[in-house]
């Protein structure tokens, strides 16, 4: 497995960096009656499931939250977020490959974002310490997904990729997802090239809590190559609670070496 978006999901996201993104009516008749006292006014559209979905991605995405997602197979990435202030914390744990695990955790402050990485031996740093990472360094951003902070998993790109959905409460949405639209996750452009024609309709069912965030999302990944059918689940919660991050102390923060760039860089 190679370290892109199936493994970074989590490196990128959690190197997330502050980086600081109506049709009008047409013209009526002129054979309706001349008051307009006797036009009976046009009844409310109730929103389209695609529209109480976007809704639920809008108004989770502009407070605090934590998170949590499962990668399938891959591991897991969880953390909380200010995307007001640009700030989060973070932490994945992945298996890059048989028998050798990955954990990385995260502080991106307002000016920096210090990474610590475990299991993965790199030379030219020490494993104990955070390292200090320049944003400037990061060249692959779309290979990565270097994350924004006002979205670290990506939720917003989702709303633009809903191909088909409904509900009758508007709390469980179902529908499917179109991946030739936009990646997300684990299902990025090689398993999109994968999956054919079924990348255009990925099942989802999303759960939308009573003040109208997003709760839950679990999209159904079909087989594709050498990937068996599997579940990419993600849950959001503490919704407008304070996100405490602590810049570590610099004794024990070092600059990240060249290796780590290479890394990110997906080199």
């Amino acid at each position: 497995m190679k370290i892109a978006k199936s493994v970074v999901l989590g490196v990128v996201a959690v190197a997330s960096f502050a980086l600081v993104a109506a049709c009008g009516d047409s013209g009526g008749s002129d054979t309706s009656p001349a008051s307009s006292s006797s036009v009976a006014a046009s009844p409310t559209k109730a929103p389209s499931a695609t529209d109480q979905f976007s809704a639920a991605v809008k108004k989770t995405t502009a407070s605090t939250y934590a998170f949590k997602v499962a990668m399938m197979a891959d591991g897991t990435y969880e953390g909380a977020t200010d995307p007001a202030a640009g700030v989060g914390t973070g932490r994945i744990a992945v298996e890059v490959e048989p028998g050798v695990k990955m954990t990385v955790q995260s502080q991106t402050t307002k000016t920096a974002v210090y990474l610590k990485i475990s299991g993965l031996p790199l030379p030219g740093f020490d494993g104990k310490k955070w390292l200090k990472i320049d944003p400037s360094k990061v060249t692959a951003k779309d290979m990565l997904g270097v994350g924004n902070p006002k979205d670290p998993v990506d939720l917003n790109d989702l709303s633009g990729a809903v191909a088909t959905a409904e509900t009758t409460d508007g709390k469980l949405i179902k529908g499917t997802f179109d991946f030739t639209k936009t990646t997300w996750g684990t299902i990025d452009d090689e398993a999109v090239k994968a999956l054919g024609d079924k990348a255009k309709a990925v099942p989802f069912e999303a759960t939308v809590d009573d003040k109208g965030n997003l709760a839950a999302l679990k999209v159904s990944v079909p087989a594709h190559g050498d990937t068996k059918a599997g579940d990419l689940t993600a849950t959001f919660s503490n919704f407008g609670a304070p996100v405490t991050v602590t810049e570590p102390a610099a004794s024990e923060v070092q600059d990240a070496p060249a290796s780590v760039y290479s890394v990110l860089n997906g080199k």
